[in-house]
């Protein structure tokens, strides 16, 4: 007979180990040469221009061509990001193959785009569709056979519902011209761990690139040159360095290390460690043998598993979400970690206190397997494996370089570092770890990719910052870096940096990622201020999951998150969201140059209307509700302001619509009823707006009435 047990994780008590003392995570201290060391804190990517400038469409007109608007990349003179009026262009012939007519195209257009189609190299994922209304073509450069780092072409195309497709959009970071300069021959690979400083490092893969840099002058200028993957072998880290063949100078190097050098925030428990906030959680999705070398025995989503033995050995191991977790205090990194618990005769509740199990591996297998499943509500597993495969988290490393406060990915397993040098344990700290789940998803998304799947490293750092404080709902990553110090953290991603970084600091990899961090963290402020908490929040969510299927860099962000909100397949034309994008993403500088002033406000899409009263003959009593709003007004018919003067215009007041009620509750969602009876006609549009403390639009919505079917209204028979 089997027995019905629940087995869960009671996560409690740690020791601290001494007061913080001393930078922490920096890159400088790793070790290696001078200009290593330089080259990881910037990561990869660093060939951005500093910015889109607006370009005229060099003759062509918006007739001729439906360009609707055209960014132009400053280092090279060529289109950058293209828009088109879909109304304007071809419907592309239904048999016609859309990579055979986006390289045609490209041949026609080779001047403005900077490059040949010769030059265009396909790959698996050339040809793509991340939603129904979208199509991707995308084509890696190459130059002299060799591929050129980080250049691509886009072909955007928007598909309607009968299946027809038209050109939307172009995506070009292809350089512009090429003229390469440098030893084409690729060095040796002992030369290149040389190069770094690090002795500890060995070869396990290379390629011949051409890669490209701005100059002094703010061109682009190319070399050859060779990247390297470069593996610790003492530690497993894994770097990407690219190589001058002529010179040796390290040209790009970074690996995935979370580099918390401030303050950090992450948790083994519902955050922290730090905020000793433990909690009862199911081992949802592991695995118990009923021998330690018994056949595994998978427990379900609930922690619930069937099985008739007085004792198993639990194994924190699953065939979804979190894969696996190996602690390297007391295993090789082959053997997940386990151990033995006792099951009550009865069934019921089995707890495994802290005395029983290793506290950073119990919450490393619970966290990852969280944040996998909070993914999952906003992203098709299909569309990232990651989802279903789950993935390795190695816990308790020791740290040869004395770095601490750290964590990193390395192309394949999560790894976190033990406590030590006044640092916590970084797989006791949720946020690190959803940071480092974030580097692993960003390998596996997107449309281009290199050996490692990560072509922009400040992309990728503010990929795992966002995607952390999504999770937690706080803008605060890495509570309780600084041991047993609940106030200590790494970044904040609520802030006001722009781009370009305005000086080397600020152009450090971790640091660059925040300029997309907080474009993101106010994108959310926004429609949760719009939407409400949850709505407000999983909307963001859903757009930040959904853009990373499609997007490579930062710099690309702002117009994938445009085409995702996009109902009419035009980009013409506004999508529902185009201010609240636009201006979270222009706090930060990177709509291209597109900068919308207040004027430019979105349907208050929170705004709901509800009758209270039909009094007959076209004569309601309404009542109003809004996230965003303090005050809400009306007038008839489908306007773009609404004047106390208008014919019609009515107010809705609420009790709660004074500045103390709202300060005192903030995100509450306020209830207006109307001043008096409002009359209209079936068919008839009512705009409302959406007012602020200030009376300045917030929001606005247009309504249409229609008749109510009154044949079995009970109501109207009991009169």
């Amino acid at each position: 007979m089997y027995q019905k047990f629940a087995l869960a994780l009671v996560l409690v008590g740690l020791t601290g180990c001494g007061k913080f003392s001393g930078p922490r995570g920096d890159a400088s201290r790793r070790g290696g040469s001078e200009e290593f060391k330089s080259s990881l804190r910037r990561g990869a990517g660093a060939a951005r221009p500093a910015a889109l400038e607006v370009g005229a469409s060099l003759g062509l007109t918006a007739n001729q061509e439906g360009i609707v608007h055209l960014s132009i990349d400053p280092a090279s003179l060529a289109w950058a990001w293209v828009t088109f009026d879909t109304t304007k262009v071809p419907v592309i012939a239904a048999d016609a193959s859309l990579a055979d007519w986006a390289r045609a195209y490209i041949g026609t257009h080779s001047s403005e785009l900077g490059l040949k189609p010769t030059e265009l190299v396909s790959f698996d994922r050339s040809t793509f569709s991340p939603m129904d209304h979208l199509a991707f073509v995308t084509f890696q450069r190459s130059y002299a056979s060799l591929p050129v780092k980080g250049a691509f072409v886009q072909m955007i195309f928007s598909r309607d519902a009968q299946g027809q497709h038209r050109l939307r959009e172009i995506i070009n970071n292809s350089y512009g011209e090429i003229e390469v300069t440098g030893e084409s021959s690729s060095p040796n690979p002992q030369d290149a761990i040389a190069a770094t400083g690090v002795r500890s490092l060995e070869n396990v893969g290379s390629q011949a690139v051409i890669h490209a840099s701005l100059n002094a002058q703010g061109q682009y200028s190319f070399r050859y040159a060779t990247e390297f993957q470069l593996k610790d072998a003492s530690e497993g880290e894994l770097f990407n360095v690219t190589f001058d063949n002529d010179t040796m100078a390290v040209l790009e190097a970074y690996s995935n290390r979370m580099d918390a050098r401030h303050e950090i925030m992450i948790g083994a428990y519902n955050r922290s460690y730090a905020l000793k906030d433990e909690e009862l959680r199911p081992f949802a999705l592991g695995s118990v043998r009923l021998t330690p070398t018994g056949t595994p025995i998978d427990v379900d989503a609930n922690g619930i598993v069937n099985v008739d033995a007085a004792q198993v050995t639990v194994s924190l191991v699953g065939s979804k979400s979190a894969a696996g977790v190996v602690d390297l205090t007391v295993a090789n990194a082959t053997d997940f970690y386990s151990f033995t618990v006792n099951l009550p005769a009865q069934g019921g509740i089995t707890k495994v206190p802290l005395a029983q199990a290793d506290a950073a591996a119990l919450n490393a297998f619970v966290a990852v397997h969280d944040i996998t499943e909070y993914a999952k509500r906003f992203l098709d597993p299909a569309k990232a494996p990651l989802l279903t495969t789950g993935i390795q988290a190695n816990v308790n490393l020791n740290d040869t370089q004395n770095l601490f406060c750290n964590a990193y990915f390395d192309g394949q397993t999560l790894n976190f570092l033990r406590a030590g040098n006044g640092c916590g344990n970084t797989a006791l700290i949720n946020d690190v770890i959803y940071h480092e789940w974030g580097h692993a998803l960003d390998n596996v998304t997107g449309i281009v990719t290199n050996p490692n799947g990560i072509t922009d490293s400040a992309f990728s750092e503010g990929l795992g910052d966002i995607i952390a404080s999504y999770k937690t709902g706080s803008s605060i990553v890495g509570l309780g870096i600084e041991l047993n110090d609940p106030a200590s953290s790494v970044r904040n991603v609520q802030n006001v940096r722009k781009n370009p970084p305005a000086n080397n600091a600020e152009a450090e990899v971790h640091s660059a990622g925040q300029i997309i961090g907080g474009s993101f963290w106010d994108l959310r402020k926004s429609l949760v201020a719009m939407l409400g908490p949850k709505e407000g929040a999983d909307k963001a969510a859903q757009m930040l999951f959904t853009h990373m299927t499609m997007t490579d860099r930062f710099l690309d962000s702002y117009q994938s998150l445009l085409r995702i909100d996009d109902t009419d397949a035009n980009p013409a034309t506004r999508s529902p969201l185009y201010c609240t994008i636009n201006k979270a993403f222009a706090l930060h500088n990177l709509t291209a140059g597109v900068t919308e002033g207040d004027a430019c406000v979105d349907a208050d899409q929170g705004l709901r209307v509800r009758v209270e009263v039909d009094n007959g003959d076209g004569l309601l009593t309404l009542s109003a509700a809004s996230w965003l709003a303090s005050k809400i007004i009306a007038c008839p018919g489908k306007v773009t302001a609404c004047s106390s003067s208008a014919p019609g215009y009515i107010e809705f007041v609420s009790d709660a619509n004074n500045p103390a009620v709202i300060a005192a509750a903030p995100m509450s969602k306020r209830l207006f009823k109307s001043s008096a009876n409002v009359t209209t006609k079936a068919g008839e549009p009512m705009t409302f707006v959406g007012l602020d403390t200030a009376g300045k639009v917030v929001g606005m919505r247009t309504i249409q009435f229609k008749t109510r079917d009154q044949t079995t209204d009970l109501s109207k028979k009991l009169r």
